[in-house]
């Protein structure tokens, strides 16, 4: 027999006796004939922490919004007033002229009939003539009006020194006066200028 045959031999001997020995601890434990109980073993309970996460909190950047304030500038346009120049006064009308001459005679007004005078009757007569005339002669006239209608205006022309001077706007006007205790009933003559009557007389 060889040396490997002898120990594979021994090796099964060996086997078989352990296998003997395991089956006798059995059956000596169960000869009271009670089975053993069995072997418990209690594990520790797994205690699991139960672990509550917090909310999640995220934390979002406030946003923040800008007021944004509109200013409206209020835009006043002043406009200049518009000035609307006045109408030229009416033009002085010949009857309320010969009112005012005959006041001018009871105030013995010598300025303003001397100013009344049509510059024509300067370049005809000395103006310091006109004035002593006015004086001696027109203050003296009483009752002095209108004697009729009112014409309609006709030129005339005028000779003087330098030549002669039309007047457009001439009026022949009937008037009446006392003088010296007697009425006359004559032709005065008249123009409108510049919205001003004006008189015409012979200075002498």
């Amino acid at each position: 027999m060889s040396n490997r045959t002898l120990g594979l031999i021994m090796i099964g001997a060996g086997a078989a006796l352990v296998v003997a020995g395991i089956i006798g601890t059995v059956a000596s434990d169960g000869e009271d004939g009670q089975a053993a109980p069995p072997e418990t073993t209690t594990a520790p309970a797994a205690t699991t922490a139960a672990t509550t996460a917090p909310p999640a909190t995220t934390n979002t950047p406030a946003t923040t919004t800008a007021a944004t304030t509109t200013t409206t500038t209020a835009t006043t346009t002043t406009s200049a007033p518009t000035t609307t120049a006045a109408p030229p006064p009416p033009a002085e009308t010949i009857d309320a002229f010969v009112d005012r001459f005959a006041a001018a005679i009871g105030d013995a007004d010598t300025a303003f009939l001397f100013e009344r005078l049509h510059p024509v009757v300067f370049e005809r007569h000395d103006p310091e003539l006109c004035r002593t005339f006015i004086q001696r002669e027109i203050l003296t006239l009483v009752d002095y009006r209108l004697n009729g209608d009112l014409p309609e205006p006709t030129p005339r022309t005028y000779a003087t020194p330098a030549g002669t001077t039309r007047i457009e706007s001439h009026y022949e006007v009937p008037v009446a006066f006392g003088f010296g205790g007697d009425t006359f009933e004559v032709t005065a003559s008249f123009a409108v200028e510049d919205g001003m009557v004006l008189w015409f007389t012979e200075c002498r």
